[in-house]
């Protein structure tokens, strides 16, 4: 067999393996320059992050953490808050459509670095909102109520935080929403 007869066809691989490489090395060039523009933030938008009215008037769920033949329910909403001149902070049951008030006033804040946010702030909670499921049916011994979710009002007024459901890495998404505090207090106690 001639070399010569060979010359072209190992030209052509090597251009075509030469091709490939660009191909691949192109494509990485474009990923890495649309992870880096458009790429995840890390961050949240509370109406992804708090549950919606919605979600909770159809919540039937099965813990798979605990052994129960039974599934959780929607049970209550709760508010609690500092009342002034009282050292023992109020309780209120809030209504959906209370809630549902609440939860289109923080759909569209967006989250903050909670490496920004100083821990200090969750010292002293002003406000709390707590979301409690209970078993379809009761069971003799366990708790009638869990809590599923969260919401922190810092003492600034201003800063909240959500318990971030099954998360065990980072538990809480922090907001930044001026006057919130009252906002809600004013939404939840006419």
């Amino acid at each position: 067999m001639d070399l010569r007869q060979n010359a072209p066809l190992k030209s052509e691989v090597r251009g075509l393996i030469i091709l490939l490489m660009l191909s691949f090395l192109t494509a990485v060039g474009i990923a890495l320059f649309l992870i880096m523009t458009f790429g995840p933030t890390g961050s949240y938008v509370g109406k992804n992050t708090v549950l919606s009215p919605e979600a909770l008037e159809s919540l039937n769920f099965r813990d798979s953490r605990i052994e129960t033949p039974f599934k959780y329910v929607f049970d209550r909403i709760e508010y609690t808050f500092h009342q002034e001149g009282r050292a023992k902070s109020a309780v209120k049951i809030i209504g959906m459509d209370e809630y549902e008030s609440f939860y289109l006033l923080t759909s569209s804040d967006e989250s903050v670095d909670d490496k920004r946010v100083d821990s200090a702030l969750f010292d002293e909670i002003t406000a709390s909102i707590a979301i409690y499921v209970r078993q379809e049916k009761e069971i003799k011994g366990e708790p009638s109520a869990r809590l599923l979710q969260k919401i922190e009002v810092g003492k600034d007024g201003s800063t909240y935080r959500v318990e971030l459901i099954g998360s065990a890495e980072n538990p809480w998404a922090y907001f930044f929403h001026e006057g919130i505090s009252g906002k809600i207090r004013s939404l939840f106690i006419p």
